[in-house]
């Protein structure tokens, strides 16, 4: 709830997760009240991969960052030249979450990619 907004236009700057949620409009006057439909304000912030590292059979792991309760599609390719590959899909949760690539045990060289999917 934000009481007191009196302009034409609301602006949040610099919004968090926390102010996720539906928000209305009340408008009053002399000759009455009236509150629109409700409109949802999603935060989104790119997804991170950090911390890489090879695990000790040879499986890659890095650590996700993203928004919480969303899906996230896992991308990998062996060069800059070929076309991304679909690895797999994450379910994040919260915190940095560990991602473990265990098809890389004989990839010498592999790029990731993170992204939101639907």
């Amino acid at each position: 709830m934000l009481n007191g907004e009196t302009a034409s236009s609301l602006s949040i700057p610099n919004a968090q997760p926390s102010q996720e949620g539906r928000y209305s409009v009340t408008v009053s006057n002399q000759f009455g009240t009236a509150t629109s439909q409700p409109a949802s304000l999603f935060v989104l912030f790119p997804p991170v991969l950090s911390d890489p590292r090879l695990l000790p059979a040879g499986e890659f792991q890095m650590r996700l960052f993203g928004n919480t309760n969303r899906n996230y599609a896992l991308d990998t390719r062996t060069n800059i030249v070929d076309d991304w590959t679909f690895l797999k899909t994450v379910s994040y949760t919260n915190g940095q979450m560990p991602v473990i690539d265990a098809t890389n045990t004989n990839a010498p060289v592999r790029t990731y990619r993170v992204r939101l999917v639907p």
